[in-house]
């Protein structure tokens, strides 16, 4: 086989890939709990639903909700970066990376991945303002046309690089200075699909996140006009002359101080990725234990969104288990 398909691992290298194959196996399970959990409470309310099984039938679980769907689709796109990063496991056994049809399965489920990740991460923070902060409710064929829509476009651009074709550099899927992703001979290319969507990502959330912080916490209203109040007692005023109750308004604050942890985790962890591949682009030799940072942080998204869901839906307990009691207690009063 001709070399150049061969890009051998110096000595000592190859054995601290295990430190990411790590990571993305503890994201794989631990997104795989919170899918299982989703998997099990759609079907246990279908069986409750016709009779088949006993217990409560929750009006409506946080994963029925067009915010569930979102976050379900998040933590899907982090499985599938997480299992791209353990094929790293394959080029531990045989010490070097080769390019093929592995190698090019690898660099399509990362980019795939991260694409369809940067997207509802951007979502969920759209999303959350619309919902929480605008009360819009959107109707329920927008949400799946969101869904489909995003990993239709993270589709696409994971298949764009299989139809670019340069004798010169060679295969866009191919050797990345550590496993397989978008080749560095392809700077250009890097910078359009994998680093302008999680850019993207990153200022929609921290955008709309502020905007969200600066209405719950009354120094903006968007009711009848935009307007900012800068005083303290301007303020209070706005929190409490709002349409909800200050209950209510302090609950949706705890919730999205909780959400707010999904873009500060996206930011915090394609941090040491965006470095490695700004210096990729700009020819500087990337030191290796950057590259393994780098992808041990890439590993850590589905771990690190597991963790935040966890958080979220311990905060939102309390209000199900209140709405479940409210509404046996309306069907109870109608019979």
């Amino acid at each position: 086989m001709h070399r150049a398909t061969i890009f051998p691992y110096k000595r000592g290298q190859a054995p601290v890939l295990m430190v990411i194959v790590v990571f993305a196996i503890l994201s794989i399970l631990a997104v795989g709990f919170i899918l299982i959990h989703v998997s099990w409470v759609s079907i246990h309310a279908l069986l409750v639903k016709r009779g088949m099984a006993q217990g409560r039938l929750r009006k409506r679980s946080f994963f029925q909700t067009q915010l569930g769907a979102y976050t379900v689709s998040l933590l899907l796109s982090n499985l599938l970066t997480s299992i791209a990063l353990t094929i790293d496991n394959r080029w531990l056994q045989q010490d070097h990376v080769q390019i093929g049809a592995l190698c090019s399965a690898q660099g399509f489920i990362l980019l795939l991945g991260n694409t369809a990740g940067a997207y509802f991460t951007g979502t969920i923070a759209v999303h959350a303002f619309n919902t929480l902060v605008c009360h819009n409710r959107l109707p329920a064929w927008f949400c799946k046309l969101a869904v489909v829509s995003g990993w239709v476009i993270a589709a696409v651009i994971a298949i764009l690089p299989f139809l670019v074709h340069e004798r010169k550099r060679g295969p866009v899927y191919g050797f990345d200075g550590l496993s397989c992703s978008i080749s560095m001979r392809h700077s250009v290319l890097t910078v359009l699909l994998q680093l302008l969507p999680m850019f993207l990502a990153i200022s929609i959330s921290l955008v709309f996140y502020i905007l969200i912080y600066l209405v719950l916490r009354g120094t903006m209203v968007i009711r009848g006009g935009l307007k900012f109040n800068f005083s303290s007692e301007a303020r209070r005023s706005a929190i409490s002359t709002a349409e909800h109750s200050l209950q209510y308004h302090t609950f949706i604050r705890a919730v999205v101080r909780s959400m707010f942890w999904y873009p500060v985790a996206y930011t915090v962890l394609t941090l040491a990725p965006t470095v490695t591949d700004l210096m990729k682009i700009a020819g500087d030799q990337v030191p290796f234990s950057l590259h393994i940072v780098a992808d041990t942080s890439t590993a850590m998204f589905g771990l690190a969104n597991a963790f935040v869901l966890w958080r979220t839906l311990r905060l939102l307990a309390p209000f199900i288990a209140n709405c479940t009691v409210s509404q046996e207690r309306s069907n109870r009063g109608r019979k």
